[in-house]
């Protein structure tokens, strides 16, 4: 029982039990007990009153299953509100997962995008050391280092075009 009425599911018995620390039990009088004694069985007393049929049931008894089928009715519809609840609770998340996926995918595509192109360190360095040739000559004058350039160039041999 979750204060005054039943609670709909383990859920909900739950959160009562969290918020107040109690919970209330209810049992079930109209339980038929499987021992017999024997004894109770065969008196006439029992039998007569078994035999009396009550032929009209009063009002209360009609009001009684009214209330009661109004109840389980009603357990019934907000057990139906609960659950149409947490379909759209589980489908609104799953909307939202989408929605984030889809923008961290675009967040990363610009940041593809937007990455400035930066020259490796090695190829700055393979530059700046290459052969310099005024830093092999004391002098750097023209003529000095077109003749230096001549004579590397005779050395040099010409590329094998037939050569695969």
């Amino acid at each position: 029982m979750c204060g005054d009425v039943e609670c709909i599911d383990k859920k909900q018995q739950n959160e009562y039990f969290s918020k107040s620390l109690s919970l209330e039990v209810k049992l079930n009088k109209n339980k038929k007990y499987k021992s017999l004694d024997l004894i109770e069985i065969n008196k006439v007393d029992n039998k007569e009153k078994k035999n009396n049929i009550k032929i009209l049931p009063s009002e209360k008894d009609k009001s009684k299953k009214n209330e009661l089928k109004k109840k389980k009715f009603e357990l019934k519809q907000k057990k139906k509100q609960l659950k149409a609840q947490r379909l759209k609770e589980r489908k609104n998340r799953k909307e939202q997962k989408k929605l984030l996926k889809n923008k961290n995918k675009e967040n990363q595509r610009k940041a593809k995008k937007t990455k400035p192109f930066i020259p490796s360190l090695d190829t700055t360095k393979n530059i700046s050391k290459g052969n310099n040739i005024c830093s092999v000559i004391e002098e750097c004058d023209i003529d000095v280092i077109a003749s230096q350039i001549k004579q590397r160039g005779k050395i040099k041999k010409f590329p094998d075009i037939a050569r695969d």
